[in-house]
């Protein structure tokens, strides 16, 4: 009799500490004509009390492209920022100049900081991925008994669906599943989180159940 096997996958899905500068810093505006756009190819004198040289040449440079707000300047930022923010505006340039900016230029155009994340929540949960097959070792077939997907971690809940297929010629049974986590974090608010996965598993040729 050819033994009934379990496999077991962990996805982990743990707290992103995301920071300003690892989010986008420019948006595109609505076609609205009036303050605080500029014309384009002009910049206000008063940025350039605001800038160094060479920041200043790269707001010059994206006027050509853009009628730009420049409010972001009269907030205060800190340097992580302002790396960001003209790292931002040279990558823009010059996917303009390469043909490689495909989204429309000569419109409005403004900058936003995202608010700030607070990095004191935090959250350890995971979902888990099982399956039982059986292995005919004579003609190397693997037929699917069932599978699940559990969700572990302070309030769980899944909303997913999960797919399973054998790869004869790899000896593998790959999976996938998509769908939303629910769970508490560390100051007992809910959140939720999608996730979208795909991965392998060896097939167990033994006579052994492995999990």
């Amino acid at each position: 009799m050819m033994p009934l096997k379990a496999i077991i996958f962990l996805i982990l899905l743990s707290c992103p500490f995301i920071s300003w500068g690892q989010e986008g810093t420019i948006k595109s505006a609505t076609q609205d004509f009036s303050e605080p756009y500029s014309p384009l190819g002009s910049v206000p004198d008063w940025v350039e009390t605001k800038t160094t040289p060479q920041e200043y040449a790269l707001w010059e440079k994206l006027s050509e492209y853009f009628r730009i707000d420049y409010s972001i300047l009269r907030q205060p930022l800190s340097q992580a920022q302002k790396e960001k923010l003209y790292e931002s505006i040279a990558a823009t340039c010059k996917a303009i100049a390469n043909g490689s900016y495909s989204a429309p230029t000569k419109t409005p155009l403004t900058f936003h900081i995202p608010p700030a994340t607070d990095t004191s929540i935090q959250w350890n949960v995971a979902v888990k991925s099982m399956a039982w097959y059986i292995y005919n070792s004579e003609d190397k077939s693997v037929y699917l008994i069932k599978d699940t997907l559990q969700s572990t971690g302070q309030g769980a809940r899944i909303n997913a669906v999960q797919t399973f297929y054998y790869d004869k010629e790899g000896q593998k049974l790959c999976g996938s599943c998509a769908g939303t986590l629910t769970f508490l974090d560390n100051q007992n608010k809910w959140r939720s989180v999608d996730f979208n996965k795909s991965y392998d598993f060896p097939v167990d040729k033994g006579n052994s159940i492995k999990e």
